[in-house]
């Protein structure tokens, strides 16, 4: 018999990637908590309301059973595992602009510092 992990996924950024990627991972029942900063965007989605149009509330219900949505940087540090799902603009030069993943970053290394294999 396996026993069962208890894994616990982070997912910096609740928008286009990181929803989907919730999504994907709340169906196979893993337990995640999701960090942006975005209040309103955080308080919708832990009523599982969808503020994408492609996602129902439905689909939100029924795929995030293990799901809970925060502005505390600090539940970081229950991670087990972190994924960084922020935007990267492209800039006037054409290159991606990595300041929001670079900040994700900074915010994410003093939690790390607790033994959890999560950030640069």
């Amino acid at each position: 018999m396996q026993k069962k992990r208890n894994t616990i996924v982070g997912i910096v950024g609740l928008g286009y990637v990181g929803i989907p990627t919730a999504l994907a991972l709340g169906r196979k029942g893993t337990r995640i908590i999701g960090i942006d900063i975005n209040r309103k965007r955080v308080d919708m989605l832990n009523k599982r309301k969808s503020f994408i149009a492609e996602i129902s509330d439905e689909t939100l219900a029924h795929s995030l059973k293990n799901f809970k949505a925060t502005t505390d940087w600090g539940e970081i540090k229950k991670c087990t595992v972190v994924l960084i799902t922020v935007p990267t603009p492209l800039t006037k030069n054409k290159t991606p602009d990595t300041t929001a993943i670079e900040e994700a970053g900074k915010k994410d290394r003093p939690q790390s510092e607790t033994g959890n294999p999560c950030g640069p």
